[in-house]
């Protein structure tokens, strides 16, 4: 690490977030471990959020503030913020709305280990931070991790990401695979997390390391729903699109050079998963559906 360089960036995207952004800001500078740097990037803000920021960063000098000469996204903010990074060890996402509980950082640290990627669990509460009595893991149905990487590839492409990006410590490392983030992927942590599954590993564990506030201006957020095992998987065999998950498959054989044979062919497996809409793979579909359901579906 270069002299006067943090272990950890923390990297924000913010857009219209003044209601709420002074308060993450703060949770995040009230962390246990110090030793950080925070860029946050504004995605051409209309409200005061800039104001706010500027606030902040003149208040302590581990804030950097960038501004975006035009609308992004909330993906390509957060890419951009990332590459303004400093060559850290480690980078932390963080969303403009929620609140770290005070030892996230050092939590995240302590069990990264040898893994790319470590993700922890969240406290759900409402706009004005009241706990609703669920966590994050409750409400996605994730009661159960696999051991094995591969595994948890298995539930991110068959069901649905349960690792949450305001959670995740990236290891330096993935992050140079990771970008630019492909083009057709929806959402920048599932890239993260299933390119993590086949490069280095995921950790994820059960302690809430922050507080998730839902509001009517989540991207998510309100609109999730617990699904239990059997429920989901009648969805899918009903019938799944392939959405972003091709191009996130076909990123991970372009970017990940040292896959072993069963990781690739059970990636080409699943490229034909989602490409085929015969009906002799619908059927092989659904049989591998049932074959693997155990794995794919934790129960609610």
């Amino acid at each position: 690490m270069e002299e006067g360089v943090s272990m950890v960036s923390v990297v924000m995207a913010t857009y219209n977030g003044a209601r709420y952004v002074g308060e993450q800001i703060e949770s995040v500078l009230s962390q246990t471990y110090h030793d950080f740097e925070l860029v946050i990037c504004d995605d051409c803000s209309t409200d005061n959020t800039l104001e706010i920021l500027y606030r902040y960063a003149e208040k302590d000098k581990r804030i950097r503030v960038i501004q975006n000469r035009g609308n992004m996204g909330f993906k390509y903010n957060f890419q951009h913020a990332i590459e303004c990074c400093s060559p850290t060890e480690y980078i932390a996402l963080c969303d403009q709305d929620d609140i770290w509980t005070e030892d996230h950082l050092q939590h995240l640290i302590d069990i990264i280990g040898d893994k790319s990627l470590a993700c922890a669990n969240s406290i759900i509460t409402d706009q004005n931070l009241k706990p609703t009595g669920q966590t994050l893991a409750q409400q996605q149905s994730f009661d159960s991790v696999p051991c094995d990487d591969m595994l948890k590839s298995q539930t991110i492409l068959l069901w649905r990401n349960p690792y949450q990006g305001s959670t995740m410590l990236v290891r330096r490392t993935l992050m140079d695979k990771a970008l630019p983030f492909p083009d057709g992927v929806n959402f920048h942590d599932s890239w993260l997390a299933i390119l993590a599954c086949f490069a280095g590993g995921i950790v994820y564990s059960p302690h809430p390391v922050s507080l998730y506030r839902m509001h009517g201006n989540n991207a998510s957020g309100d609109k999730m729903q617990p699904m239990s095992r059997i429920k989901a998987l009648y969805a899918r065999l009903l019938g799944l699109k392939a959405g972003d998950r091709m191009p996130m498959i076909q990123g991970i054989l372009d970017r990940v050079g040292d896959l072993n044979p069963v990781q690739t062919d059970y990636l080409n497996h699943m490229l034909q998963y989602f490409q085929s809409g015969s009906l002799v793979q619908k059927i092989r579909n659904a049989v591998y559906l049932l074959s693997n359901y155990r794995t794919i579906f934790t129960k609610a």
